[in-house]
């Protein structure tokens, strides 16, 4: 069985470890954001996970992102955009909590 597909099989049966170790940067990858820290996104250009994006820190550890609400597989590029304006479209919208006064 080939790599990705076992990393999907442990994603599908509920696995919450890390579902691939590397070292980072890793050629055929294409860091495409910046999480902060050393949390990143990045888009697969080789290999059988071609298109798909993952998040992975500078420590190795690599899981399938997150996509648009009902996304339960490594998103695609495209999905994984839809998603990321999802998110900020919700974040620019609701209202920040009232501040307590000192």
């Amino acid at each position: 069985m080939a790599d990705a597909q076992v990393i999907l099989a442990r994603k599908a049966a509920g696995d919450k470890e890390p579902w691939a170790v590397s070292t980072w940067p890793v050629d055929g990858c294409i860091p495409i954001c910046h999480h902060g820290c050393t949390y990143y996104s990045a888009l697969v250009v080789t290999g059988e996970c071609t298109g798909r994006v993952w998040d992975l820190d500078e420590g190795g550890l690599w899981f399938p992102s997150h996509g648009p609400s009902g996304c339960t597989r490594p998103p695609t590029f495209e999905e994984w955009l839809m998603g990321w304006i999802e998110s900020a479209g919700h974040r620019l919208t609701s209202k920040p909590a009232p501040r307590k006064a000192a």
